[in-house]
């Protein structure tokens, strides 16, 4: 159930912009995907190595959906438009 909120981060703690509706004593996982400082934008936060980016899309993977055939290709999905 994706629940998409903004925080601000002060002294230890994530302070939302709105409230998030909830049940009360909700635990939550979080994944900070970007980091806006009061100078800017800090994308060294959003970088991933290769194996925590690998170990994300295993995490978020819906499993037992069939693959695509190996042959798939961009004519399969635009064969049928003009």
């Amino acid at each position: 159930m994706p629940n998409e909120f903004h925080a601000t981060y002060e002294h230890g703690v994530l302070k939302l912009d709105a409230p998030l509706s909830l049940p009360e004593q909700a635990r939550v996982t979080g994944l900070v995907l970007g980091v806006e400082t009061p100078n800017g934008v800090d994308t060294a936060a959003a970088k991933l190595s290769d194996a925590d980016f690998e170990q994300l899309l295993d995490d978020f993977s819906v499993h037992g959906c069939q693959s695509l055939p190996a042959d798939f290709s961009r004519d399969d999905i635009y064969s049928d438009h003009d």
